[in-house]
């Protein structure tokens, strides 16, 4: 009994354990639970079969259609007739009982013929998704050929600024700036339907009967086994890119800015010393808008679906049939909850279903999808629109700031600076109706308002304690304590919610207390060595999305924490199950604990996509950081032209501010101590993402996702940092060699704060433990060229935190990476420089194997280029 060819990641349906151990001889562990006994089992066929990639490896030969027809069902296929015997688990079989499907891909030419291509020329040395392999020849997979990465910008700049000095010591300011930006993508791919989860982008499902199919279309498609004959399926997949829908899809970016400063400056005597002071209030304003192009969802269902009406011309199905799709939901539409106006102007959350309506169905035109620009302008015109997103920001930034010298100390002045600031900032984003109610391939977006407060008081010093008047033998040490208190507060307008309820959402942030504790000591009376160091408590305020995000549609996967498999797993698997069992008794479905066990021992979560919401936190607080820094700066007097440095940094984040998704939620919500309100952990209540049914304990759809407070990181690093000038011999020029290198030794992040769940990211493609920059800049009279090194360290791939391993990649390693900058240029004259810069001149893009280029670990996305700059100033 064979069960399976290839080693399983699950028993295969209707084989049991006991068939496995007794085929290969294996004796089950006495008091093995059955759970363990099929894990076991699994290993068991995992050792004694071949992985795909195994046979493959075996059998290099084999043509690679063989296994894209086998485990591809999706592309078009027919069945092997190879029955060349190959070796499998030690046994002589036909290569058809193997693989027993041939993969025929086939693609549409420009004019809607059909033809065949070569899917792939993988190896089995190489990895890559079908859509992106190596050395196919599919005219789909070139959409990058529709990216232009020039972008179009046009600028126009206003400064007005002026002074006036009012007595000697008193001096009246303002700056005062316009700014108009528009920026245009000149063309970009197009929203396309491939082999995707998603339903918007997912493959067309074509039926034969397709009307633009042509009599060479459909007998092309026979020869593969689709069409109308005897044992032929009637459907196919059709992938596109629609760029032929879109042109060249234009997106623009307009910008419009302003910002208006007046303030005045003093200096004047205090103490007998010198003192400053300045008061100032800014006003800005940026107003931003972008347009896009996007597929209509329902109209490009009705144009697809077309047929030919009794006098043979080919027309959109609805409008033949208009009383079988008025009012009805297409295939894959699902529901938005959005924020629309009620009845007394007061925004109300709603669930709005896209259905169909007699407009769209007017409005029908037929879509020839097969092919490159097939189709009809007037139904490129039906199926599309352009959508727009509206952003606009203000900030009122008023301060002030006085400070100078309090009183004489041993080695100096004792010196104060005492400030005050207020920022008020303000948020109004929305987009235009089809975004808004999620008609387009765009996801959906709701409307966000809100406004932020912030008063902020603080003081600062310099203490001298001593110097070259006071210990000189000690050197000179100079310490600068700070002192800040910040508070926030916010609100965003009323609105209604489902319940029917009217919500004000506030945010009544606390005090906070910021303070730094720096110093410099150079240890002898030369300056040879300075010694510096810092110690700091600084937070980051939430932001006004973070508050106030309007809740936006979404679709999460929801895995239940109190299901079998996972209620003794977690970071505190005890507590986990107390809670499951509250949870329990508080809905009535069981009247205690033993009743809870016995309810969740036989529980299974549906574990499905369910529909909801992701909103902002207005109870979040700030976010923490612990830091302190120390390090060295070394400049000997007797080289000349030489500066070393060196610093070692460590930094504690808390509290970070982070989007939490309902299973994250459901994780901390039943390993919380405080079950079943997560607030004071998290900021705000994690239990309350999700309801439950009351009869059968699922997570019912509706989750109102959100940002808490409860992540950390830390980080620890060096920074090193060497600078060497020096004149070339008979006035030959000038050479600067600079050189900078950042080790990074940690970065480890926590989702629950704790770091019982810790992420391991140092030696990661995205943080190397070693970067170096070195460059090397030759000068002489208005005449300058300079190289640059920039290397970074050989990375890993990680899993789960963790060094991955053979199972997780074929490859372990992506190898270091060498680019080179190079600049030629001169200063014509004070007022005019000329530049030509070649940017990555070796031409690195990526790390250097197939599989990293198909992994995405591309190090340069441009590649070599070229830049001629000219620069002026008048």
């Amino acid at each position: 009994m064979p069960f399976t060819t290839f080693a399983p990641t699950a028993l295969p349906a209707g084989v049991t354990p006991t068939q496995v151990f007794t085929q290969f001889g294996i004796t089950p562990p006495a008091g093995s639970t059955a759970a363990q006994q099929s894990l076991l089992a699994v290993n068991v066929l995992q050792a004694n079969r071949p992985t795909q990639r195994e046979f493959f490896n075996a059998n290099p030969n084999l043509p690679v259609n063989y296994f894209l027809g086998t485990f591809l069902p999706n592309l078009p296929r027919i069945a092997n007739t190879d029955t060349r015997l190959v070796t499998v688990a030690g046994a002589q079989v036909p290569i058809n009982q193997v693989l027993p499907f041939v993969a025929v891909p086939l693609e549409f030419n420009p004019d809607g013929s059909i033809r065949q291509f070569t899917a792939s020329t993988l190896t089995p040395g190489q990895a890559g998704a079908i859509n992106l392999s190596p050395g196919g020849d599919s005219s789909q997979l070139r959409a990058i050929e529709n990216t232009v990465l020039r972008t179009q910008q046009d600028r126009l700049v206003l400064n007005l600024n002026a002074n006036f000095e009012l007595t000697p010591n008193i001096t009246l300011f303002t700056e005062n700036l316009y700014s108009r930006t528009d920026s245009i993508s000149l063309r970009n791919g197009a929203s396309p339907n491939s082999v995707s989860t998603s339903v918007e982008n997912a493959a067309l499902n074509i039926n034969v009967n397709n009307p633009f199919l042509t009599a060479g279309n459909l007998a092309s498609l026979s020869a593969v086994g689709i069409g109308t004959g005897v044992g032929q399926v009637q459907n196919f997949a059709l992938t596109r890119q629609n760029q032929d829908i879109f042109g060249d899809n234009p997106n623009r970016n307009l910008t419009n800015t302003y910002r208006l400063v007046a303030g005045a400056r003093a200096k004047f005597k205090f103490l007998s010393k010198d003192w400053n002071a300045e008061i100032s209030g800014t006003y800005g304003r940026a107003q931003q808008t972008t347009t896009v192009t996007s597929i209509k969802d329902i109209e490009y269902q009705l144009a697809l679906d077309v047929t030919r009406d009794s006098a043979g011309q080919i027309r959109c199905r609805s409008q033949l049939f208009a009383s079988q799709y008025l009012g009805r939901t297409p295939t894959g539409t699902v529901a938005n909850l959005t924020r629309l106006p009620g009845v007394d102007g007061l925004p109300t959350e709603r669930v709005v279903t896209p259905t169909i309506t007699q407009a769209q169905i007017d409005g029908c035109q037929p879509l020839n999808p097969f092919g490159f620009n097939q189709l009809s302008d007037a139904s490129k015109a039906y199926v599309r629109q352009d959508v727009t997103f509206n952003n606009t920001s203000t900030q009122t930034f008023i301060q002030g700031f006085v400070g100078g010298g309090v009183f004489d100390l041993p080695a100096g002045t004792f010196s104060i600076n005492a400030a005050g600031e207020y920022r008020h900032e303000s948020l109004n984003f929305f987009a235009d109706p089809l975004t808004n109610l999620g008609g387009g391939r765009q996801a959906p977006s709701a409307a966000t308002q809100g406004s932020i407060s912030v008063l902020e008081g603080g003081v600062e010093a310099q203490i001298p304690v001593f110097g070259d008047d006071f210990l000189p033998f000690l050197g000179r040490l100079e310490i600068n304590p700070a002192f800040r208190v910040s508070r926030q507060t916010g609100s965003a307008g009323r609105f209604r919610n489902l319940a029917g309820n009217v919500i004000t959402p506030t945010s009544e942030g606390d005090p906070s207390v910021i303070y730094s504790f720096a110093g410099t000591w150079q240890p002898i009376p030369v300056t040879d060595i300075t010694v510096r160091g810092n110690f700091t408590r600084s937070i980051r305020q939430p932001s006004i999305v973070e508050l106030f995000l309007g809740g936006q549609p979404a679709f999460s996967v929801t895995t239940d924490p109190c299901g079998p498999a996972l209620i003794d797993q977690g970071t505190s698997a005890v507590t986990r199950r107390a809670n499951c069992r509250s949870a329990l008794i508080s809905l009535g479905i069981a009247a205690n604990a033993n009743a809870a066990d016995t309810f969740l021992s036989t529980f299974v979560p549906n574990n499905i996509s369910l529909p909801g919401s992701f909103a902002g936190a207005p109870g979040l607080s700030p976010e923490q950081a612990v830091s302190w820094t120390v390090g060295a700066n070394f400049t000997p007097s007797y080289i000349p032209g030489l500066s070393l440095s060196v610093d070692y940094i460590n930094v504690d984040l808390a509290n970070i501010i982070q989007p939490t998704t309902p299973t994250q939620g459901l994780n901390f919500c039943y390993e919380s101590q405080t079950f079943p309100d997560t607030s004071p952990q998290t900021g705000s209540n994690t239990c309350n993402f999700v309801t439950r049914n009351a009869t059968d304990f699922q997570v019912d759809p509706g989750f109102a996702s959100g940002f808490i407070n409860l992540a950390s990181t830390r980080l620890r690093a060096f920074s090193i940092a060497g600078r060497y000038s020096f004149d070339l011999p008979r006035d030959f020029g000038q050479m600067t060699i600079r050189s900078n290198a950042y080790h990074l030794v940690t970065f480890d992040s926590s989702a629950n704060g704790t770091f019982s769940d810790v992420i391991r990211t140092a030696g990661t493609a995205a943080r190397p433990q070693w970067e170096v920059q070195t460059t090397m800049r030759y000068q002489k009279g208005s005449f300058f060229t300079q190289g640059t090194w920039n290397w970074a360290d050989r990375t890993r791939f990680f899993s789960g935190g963790q060094p991955a391993t053979i199972e997780f990649n074929p490859e372990l390693t992506i190898p270091s990476v060498n680019t080179y900058d190079i600049v030629i240029g001169a200063d014509i004259n004070d007022k005019f420089r000329i530049q030509f810069n070649i940017l990555n001149a070796t031409d690195v893009s990526f790390f250097g194997s197939d599989f990293q280029l198909a992994s995405g670990n591309v190090t340069d996305n441009f590649g070599r280029r070229f830049q001629l700059a000219v620069t002026t100033r008048f």
